[in-house]
């Protein structure tokens, strides 16, 4: 199933190359074995997303055997304390009356680097105070001039807290724990309907939920205009951030070590 999502990171004969390459003796046995493991009846699956519960089904698991629990996040390291990312913000060259557009990917091609890359491009002459921050392992190749690659970061909640805005318009997560860092930490979240995390959000409330399949104008132009929208109104920034940071506290770990430990013991029990 991540085969099927995966490829619509590319297009053209690098997609067909890639098609191929996911037929190879070693993809297959590994798909024979996690069929194996899916359709075992004695066994019960706990996917953190009904994105992956959906995935789990389709590749034979049996639906009375699946617990959706979503992944938790720590409230209180990934926290909304604007102030302490003011010097990172520094250190990044980027002015506090600048737009931060965060988005983090080691992938770069799996999370739809290349539809943010065209979307600032547009934006570098038209509002310049938009910034787009690529944290990961990896520097693009090509990137427009309102684009900065900073690497890892080592405080990684102030890297939050020093932006405004996550993107996140991948192509694949089972629940993206970047999302759920970037909402506890007060940001505006702008995400597509494959990350998992995107199950949790309502949508135009405390973050923004977009596809990233289909025609390619009409995804670039959804995209485009809700970044300006974040962009050109801060707050409407900040009051989907604070609704972001209250859906973040009823998911804290405290929340997912009680939920997981109470479906361990109705298993146990059953």
């Amino acid at each position: 199933e991540f085969m099927k999502y995966s490829l619509d990171a590319y297009s053209g004969l690098s997609r067909l190359y890639k098609a191929f390459r996911y037929r190879n003796r070693q993809h297959r046995q590994i798909i024979r074995r996690q069929h194996r493991l899916l359709r075992n009846p004695h066994a019960w699956f706990l996917p953190n997303s009904n994105f992956c519960a959906d995935q789990a089904r389709a590749g034979g698991a049996d639906p009375g055997h699946i617990i959706t629990l979503h992944n938790g996040v720590d409230t209180g390291r990934f926290s909304a304390d604007r102030e302490a990312g003011h010097k990172l913000r520094t250190n990044w060259a980027v002015s506090d009356s600048d737009v931060v557009c965060r988005v983090g990917a080691h992938n770069l091609r799996l999370k739809n680097f290349q539809l943010l890359a065209k979307i600032f491009k547009q934006l570098q002459h038209s509002q310049p105070d938009f910034k787009l921050l690529i944290a990961g392992k990896h520097r693009p190749r090509t990137m427009p001039a309102n684009c900065h690659y900073v690497g890892m970061p080592a405080n990684m909640p102030d890297a939050y807290r020093a932006a405004d805005v996550l993107l996140h318009p991948t192509f694949y997560d089972s629940c993206a724990n970047v999302v759920l860092a970037a909402m506890s930490s007060g940001l505006a979240v702008v995400v597509s309907n494959r990350c998992g995390a995107d199950e949790l959000i309502d949508n135009g409330k405390n973050g923004y939920v977009l596809p990233v399949t289909g025609g390619d104008a009409q995804i670039t132009e959804n995209w485009l205009s809700i970044i300006q929208q974040l962009g050109s109104d801060r707050s409407l920034r900040e009051q989907t951030g604070r609704s972001a940071r209250e859906l973040m506290r009823q998911h804290d770990f405290d929340t997912y070590i009680n939920q997981f430990d109470s479906i361990l013991q109705k298993l146990d029990s059953g």
